[in-house]
């Protein structure tokens, strides 16, 4: 399977050649960051899926990605130049399922 989405800028996000077996959101690396992390998730059948980030008191930053995708292995990156400082979570919602992982962002 050789395909790809896009972000809301356009940007296509890179697809692994295997299918997997089930959904998973890897951790950000690098993890402490300054100013981009790098995604990576797996989905195992076409889906929708939202990628969201929060701040440590749990309000909504922004969305990284919307969109329906099918069955692969994805990374996206997170500009996060104009965040201050701090602990954010990014959450993956897929199927019903949700999924969270802890970043630093360090300035």
């Amino acid at each position: 399977m050789a395909s790809g989405i896009a972000d809301e800028t356009g940007e296509t996000l890179s697809i692994g050649n295997e299918l997997p077996n089930s959904f998973m959101l890897y951790s950000a690396y690098p993890n402490p960051f300054n100013p981009n992390t790098t995604i990576k998730f797996d989905i195992s059948k076409a889906s929708n899926i939202s990628i969201d980030v929060y701040d440590a008191s749990g309000a909504y930053v922004e969305n990284i990605l919307s969109n329906m995708v099918t069955p692969g292995s994805y990374q996206v990156d997170w500009n996060a130049s104009d965040m201050p400082s701090g602990i954010y979570f990014i959450q993956m919602i897929v199927d019903n399922q949700v999924f969270t992982e802890k970043v630093l962002l360090l300035k």
